[in-house]
């Protein structure tokens, strides 16, 4: 009998952290990463001024909702590379609200991009992803990403990468 630690052993890195990247074409400059920075920072601060079970709060969650149901869930839906149990998992995941945000920061460097997000409510963090995602077209040639980063780094949740290295394929196989 293998001794085979439960598939959830591996913890998603710190629970309460989402982090981003922000990449654009080379040649952008300064004044655009600024212009970028006051886009995010505007699409963000009403969820940081936002407190857990304010009317405030409550309307952020109706707003996010009628969003998602705009301009998310129907291109979710035509997806054909998508099975219809990914479809409803990848739709559940996107309406789910973000929470309130307690801490963020943003910054830039050679034409890159970077921040990090925390929420207030520790316990629902990953939304917070779906909603810096949900900024990426308002950012004119640029790309942005973020994401729920796993304990080692690369991933998310609960994965291994396992990468085996030799001069032989016969000896590694």
């Amino acid at each position: 009998r293998a001794l085979v630690p439960p598939i959830t052993y591996m913890p998603a890195g710190n629970p309460n952290f989402v982090g981003g990247r922000i990449l654009a074409p080379p040649g952008y400059t300064v004044d655009t990463f600024r212009k970028f920075a006051e886009i995010i920072e505007a699409e963000l601060k009403p969820y940081w001024d936002a407190e857990l079970d304010s009317p405030e709060y409550a309307t952020l969650c109706e707003k996010w909702t009628a969003f998602v149901q705009k301009d998310i869930v129907p291109g979710i839906e035509q997806r054909s590379d998508l099975d219809e149990a990914e479809k409803r998992r990848q739709i559940r995941q996107w309406l789910a609200p973000p929470p309130p945000i307690e801490t963020f920061y943003l910054g830039s460097y050679y034409g890159t991009g970077f921040l990090g997000i925390a929420s207030k409510d520790p316990d629902r963090s990953r939304p917070l992803a779906n909603l810096i995602n949900s900024i990426a077209p308002k950012l004119p040639g640029a790309y942005l990403v973020a994401s729920q980063r796993s304990l080692f780094g690369r991933g998310v949740g609960n994965s291994i990468d396992l990468e085996i290295i030799g001069d032989d394929l016969a000896d590694v196989t």
